[in-house]
């Protein structure tokens, strides 16, 4: 017995060490190490569920999107963009107004902040690294006035707000309708302490611009005032093409019957893959500027993925990012501008339908 006990405990000696040389010298478990969550902003009032998609699309589990729902609001702008810093996104893409983008753009680049802006704006053009996958609209009037000179267009009048808001496009005929035989005029609907003209008085100046005979009006308004600029020029029987902004693509029920047949220039939507992807997702069509939000989105997650989580380097590869997105081609220039594709739309019974 004593002779059996005596071999089982060499055994489970022999068993113990080679167990403790194994121990010993096994490489030890990989450690598991999480990817960290890298925090993105979205601000504006569009439709920021194409970023949800996109988000689905690209499988970026470790991103984190933070909204922040804000108005034409200066103020609450800016306020909403010191919350996204607080909360440590590294980019934020916006869908902000003309009139709040560069309030948003100068508060995150106090901290680092990249910004990229996926909707149109016309005022407050920032000739600077702040990337956007929509072309500003300095570009989108470019191509209107290039279009509208292709069609041997020479007599044009500008209606808008206050010369100081149409200036950008006032600007832009005036580089192009300099040769002799042109004409530039502009109608401005505010008097000279900058209020707002009555009917009487904006009949009587657009009765004025009937005697130049303008081949095109180009309406550089919002609101309630394109159709009241065309009904008054209905009742005075100004023949003239009606062009207006592109942000009137938004205002149809403010245009109501008499903006029929009014044109806009708008940049270019969605692709139509991507169109009907939405459509799927959602069950309804993609706001005007969905896509360019989807490639925001899409951008951003490219240069992640490059390892780019700096502001340094994250404006170095934005800047080197080339790919065809749901909105166009996403190619930005050192300013972070891209060169955009852009539609002329004309208004029939309600919907704007390309021309």
């Amino acid at each position: 017995m004593k002779k059996w006990l005596h071999i089982f405990s060499v055994i489970g000696a022999i068993i113990l060490l080679f167990l403790g040389g194994y121990l010993l010298f096994r490489e030890p478990p990989a450690t598991v190490v999480e990817n960290e969550i890298v925090k993105v902003g979205w601000i504006g009032h569009g439709d920021h569920r194409a970023i949800d998609l996109a988000l689905k699309d690209l499988n970026m589990e470790d991103v984190e999107i933070i909204f922040r729902e804000v108005e034409c609001d200066r103020e609450k702008t800016v306020e909403a963009s010191r919350e996204l810093i607080s909360q440590g996104v590294v980019v934020a893409i916006s869908e902000l107004c003309s009139e709040t983008y560069y309030q948003a753009s100068e508060t995150f680049k106090q901290d680092g902040v990249i910004m990229i802006q996926a909707s149109s704006d016309l005022v407050d053009y920032v000739d600077e690294p702040m990337f956007r996958t929509v072309p500003h609209q300095r570009q989108v009037l470019a191509y209107g006035i290039d279009y509208l000179r292709g069609k041997g267009i020479e007599n044009i009048a500008v209606v808008g707000s206050s010369e100081e808001w149409a200036q950008p496009l006032n600007s832009l005929i005036a580089d192009l309708f300099t040769e002799e035989g042109r004409t530039l005029t502009f109608v401005s609907l505010q008097n000279d302490q900058g209020e707002e003209i009555v009917d009487e008085i904006l009949s009587e100046r657009l009765t004025e611009l009937k005697e130049v005979d303008p081949d095109v009006v180009y309406i550089v308004a919002r609101g309630a005032d394109p159709a009241r600029i065309m009904t008054l020029a209905e009742e005075i029987e100004l023949e003239a093409t009606m062009y207006g902004i592109g942000e009137l693509f938004d205002d149809v029920d403010e245009l109501g019957e008499i903006g029929n047949d009014l044109r806009v220039v708008v940049v270019g939507g969605g692709s139509s893959g991507f169109e009907e992807q939405y459509r799927i997702a959602y069950g309804e069509d993609s706001g005007m500027y969905s896509a360019h939000a989807y490639d925001a989105m899409t951008a951003v997650a490219r240069v992640l993925r490059e390892g780019a989580n700096t502001r340094e380097a994250m404006v170095a590869s934005l800047q080197e990012l080339s790919f065809e997105g749901a909105s166009g081609k996403i190619d930005f220039t050192d300013n972070g501008h891209i060169p955009g594709r852009f539609e002329v739309r004309v208004l029939k019974d309600g919907e704007f339908i390309e021309k």
